[in-house]
């Protein structure tokens, strides 16, 4: 109870804090349900990519449905699905490494890192859903090999797995050793594996028509800055995902003091080493030292690898990782004091991350109140705004679509926003007023001759050329 009360008030603490503004990354999948409710509108996808399903976002339109789009019930769907996750993790841990070393893992997933506790708040699109599809597959795996003959948990596998094809190739994380490890233990009743397939189908219905229309696209492996390559990618994991993994890390660099994070982590290995050693027999713990070999193996192979930040692209490590710490605390005061080191780790992550999530807009942080820009805009009757992303995809949400706002350049997420932008025929401009694109795109207009009307609004900078302009070729013009 101790550990649910600390999670919760973690929780809201972010939320109160900066960190749990609402920001574009969560008004595009508001915006994926709103079109699914209002506008029977099915995106397979996360706008403008051909993989992250569309899961996560529909689960709001319940929500929606009775109460309005609201940002409440966008955020509600990651908090509701990190609570899951943890109720799984205390299921994973029962057998593999015992019911009170599963209860301690939960709960320590429930209140550690805080990375991760920030991500439950914040709705990314897909990736709590593929933590509880993951999590639920492993745990269909493991009833499989107690009892290979009942039919519906080989269906049930199936239809997890295809679940999660759809929801992210991250799946891969979970389902790679939860095969290899099945096929081990069922011997020859693993020609049931076929029982899988129906299900498997069924899942994956979404991604298949999509890729049936698109040429296969979920398979075109798209270029990433920060892709170092198999070996480069592996060795990001090792020197600074595991600390981010086990909240050490917040803001790519080591929580203060820097000597006493490094000490915790080779405690924390050593937890896990100990955990394994320690284990209940019987046990299905080698499925958690499987999973996280094959974590490491395939780590190398997507190209966000290169990217460790708040952690996003790690965290399904984390239960692994959780429940092998907790089996190593045997005894209640060893448990809690586990425990009260973790919630102290979080505490010191907060504080961190206060300062360190803000997203740039694009040379600044983006404001945290976009309503008085809404109001502002449509008092004047703007409804076609140009901004950068942070931007503009909270005005077409805040707004209820009145106003269609995209970026113009490639972070445009939504193909019919970009269409409706180059049908007007004197868009508007928005910039947060502390940015130095506003200064350079007023001498871009001068420079080309363009006059235009200006407004300050609270935190931003509207500006509204007399004809047409094109967004680059302003700031091009300026900085010249």
């Amino acid at each position: 109870m101790a550990a649910v009360v600390a999670g919760v008030a973690l929780r809201v603490w972010l939320l109160v804090l900066p960190t749990g503004s609402f920001d574009s990354d969560e008004a595009v999948p508001g915006l994926i349900a709103r079109h699914a409710l209002y506008q029977r509108e099915l995106s397979a996808f996360y706008w403008g990519q051909a993989y992250g399903g569309t899961l996560e976002p529909l689960l709001s339109v319940p929500a929606f449905a009775v109460f309005g789009p609201s940002i409440g019930a966008i955020k509600a769907v990651p908090l509701v699905l990190s609570a899951v996750s943890a109720v799984l993790v205390w299921r994973l841990g029962r057998r593999t490494v015992g019911e009170r070393a599963g209860v301690l893992g939960a709960a320590a997933f429930f209140v550690w890192p805080a990375n991760y506790l920030w991500l439950s708040t914040k709705e990314r699109g897909f990736y709590w859903v593929c933590m509880v599809v993951g999590l639920a597959l492993l745990l269909c795996t493991l009833r499989i090999c107690d009892d290979p003959r009942r039919k519906r948990h080989w269906v049930l596998l199936g239809l997890l797995g295809g679940l999660g094809v759809w929801t992210s190739p991250q799946i891969l994380f979970f389902a790679v050793p939860a095969l290899v490890y099945l096929l081990a233990r069922v011997g020859r009743d693993g020609w049931r594996l076929v029982l899988a397939v129906p299900g498997g189908v069924i899942g994956a219905l979404p991604w298949l028509a999509f890729n049936l229309r698109n040429g296969f696209a979920s398979f075109h492996r798209p270029p990433f800055t920060y892709d170092l390559g198999y070996l480069g990618n592996t060795r990001v994991l090792f020197t600074r995902g595991l600390p981010v993994v086990l909240g050490l890390h917040a803001g790519e660099r080591w929580l203060d003091p820097a000597w006493l994070m490094k000490a915790l982590f080779a405690v924390f290995a050593l937890l896990a080493a100990a955990g394994l050693v320690r284990r209940p027999r019987p046990s299905h713990v080698w499925l958690l030292v499987l999973f996280c070999a094959t974590y490491a193996l395939l780590w190398g192979i997507y190209p966000v690898s290169g990217i460790v930040g708040e952690g996003r692209y790690l965290m399904f490590l984390l239960p692994a990782v959780v429940l092998l710490v907790a089996s190593a605390a045997r005894g209640a005061a060893a448990g809690t004091v586990l425990l009260a080191a973790m919630v102290g780790l979080s505490v010191l992550g907060v504080l961190r991350i206060a300062d360190a999530t803000a997203p740039p807009a694009p040379d600044v942080a983006m404001p945290h109140h976009a309503g008085p820009l809404v109001e502002f805009l449509e008092r004047q009757g703007m409804d076609r705004v140009y901004a950068n992303y942070w931007i503009a995809y909270r005005l077409a949400f805040e707004s209820g679509e009145r106003i269609i706002a995209t970026p113009a350049d490639a972070s445009a997420r939504y193909q019919p926003y970009v269409d409706a932008l180059r049908q007007a025929d004197a868009p508007a401009y928005a910039f947060p007023a502390k940015s130095q694109q506003v200064a350079q795109f007023e001498a871009g207009l001068a420079q080309l001759g363009v006059p235009y009307q200006r407004w300050q609004v609270g935190e931003f900078v509207v500006l509204r050329p007399e004809r047409r302009v094109e967004w680059a070729e302003v700031l091009a013009a300026g900085a010249g």
